[in-house]
Order: structure tokens, then sequence, then C-alpha cells
């Protein structure tokens, strides 16, 4: 059962990029699901700013049009950094570079301050440390799951912002934290229809491709000399 500290931060919403936080910790360890979570994270940070009406990435490069407080730190960060920009940027800079520096950290400390989330300390050798953030319990992943589960494999329609959360468990690679293999194959036609135009996924898709089609090709150089 939720602690009451998580049910009322729950009872308001959480925003895309902490969803997508969620989705790609593994609930017992804490561990990071996908290569790719400071990629997705960033992009559920611009999705949020979309769903918001600040941010306009139906054009190229996206437009900021409303550069008005969030009343979140991380996406007011955002806000500002993207409005600073003295070069217009593309939604693929703004993913790979991170919208905000740390900002992901902080949206695991306030999920930890919310509750949802544990910060467990470990050190490898008795020098480094590295930081996991297991589920406090389930129930607030398990809702962001079902409600997925629901729009690709029950035909419920999405909201605005649950076909944002979908475009990018897409590209980002997290589909498969919450539909097995064999599913994943009977909504891929679905996906298709209902985020395949989608300009904030599909951009982090290319960051992902581009990264590793560089590793592919460093591979294949190392393995010629």
């Amino acid at each position: 059962e939720l602690s009451s500290k998580a049910r009322r931060y729950f009872s308001v919403f959480l925003n895309i990029a902490e969803e997508v936080v969620l989705l790609g910790l593994d609930d017992a360890t804490g561990r990071c699901v996908s290569n790719y979570a400071s990629f997705a994270w960033g992009a559920g940070v611009l999705a949020e700013l979309v769903a918001l009406g600040r941010l306009d990435a139906s054009q190229s490069p996206p437009a900021l049009r409303d550069s008005s407080t969030a009343g979140n730190p991380v996406l007011d960060d955002a806000i500002r950094v993207i409005g600073l920009s003295r070069v217009a940027r593309s939604l693929t800079h703004w993913i790979r570079s991170g919208p905000v520096e740390h900002g992901r950290d902080a949206t695991l400390s306030r999920l930890v301050e919310a509750g949802i989330l544990e910060r467990v300390e470990n050190r490898v050798l008795g020098l480094f440390t590295f930081r996991r953030y297991p589920a406090h319990d389930s129930a607030v992943e398990n809702a962001i799951r079902q409600r997925l589960r629901s729009v690709l494999l029950e035909g419920q329609e999405p909201d605005a912002r649950t076909r944002l959360l979908l475009s990018i468990v897409w590209r980002g690679g997290l589909l498969k934290t919450f539909v097995t293999n064999e599913e994943r194959k009977a909504v891929s036609v679905r996906l298709q229809l209902l985020v395949g135009d989608e300009p904030v996924g599909a951009a982090l898709g290319r960051v992902i491709d581009e990264d590793e089609a560089a590793v592919s090709a460093t591979a294949i150089i190392a393995a010629t000399t």
C-alpha cells in the first residue's frame, strides 16, 4: 500500500519525465533497465513541456510558446535554458545534451522525497559509490503500466499526456517493462497508429539510433586494426 505521502503526491499527477524515470527502473533492484535512461528522461521533459503548451514540437526547430512557470523546478529550468539559447536547437540536441544539468538526479530526488522510490548507496572496493533507486512499493509504477496496457491491449483511447509517454517508452526501448515479447508483436501496429508521427519520441529514436550506429562503427574499426 502506498504511503500517505506518496498517495498525496500521486493524487496530483506525475509529469511525463517522472513517469519515464519510474518505468526505466527495476522495481526490486533500482537499476536502470535501459542504456538510454538519460536520453529518455530528456525526452520526457520536452514531452511534458509540449503537454503543458509551453513548447511547440510540431515545427523544426521546436519553439518555446510560453515561458511562464510550470510549478516544477526541473521543468522551470528547462524552460529557462531553452528560452535563453541564442541558437534555435533541435529536439535531438536537447535530448542528447539534456535540457537541465543534473535534472534526472533532481527528478529522482523528488520521487524519493515523495516516498515513491528509495535511495540505496553502495560502495565498490571501498572507493566508488553508486546509487540505486528501488521502488518503495510498486503501486505507483504498476498504475502507470496498467494505464499504458489499457491503451495498447484493451483499446482505451489515450489522452495527450499518455500518448506522449507511449511515444517515449516505445522509442526508448521501455515497452519491455509492461508488455511481454508476444504482446509487443501484437501492439506494434497500434503503436504506429497512435504515436508513429509524434515528434519527441521520433527524435529520441534518432538519437538512440545514432548512438548505436556510432558504437557499431567503433567496434568494426577496432576489430580491423
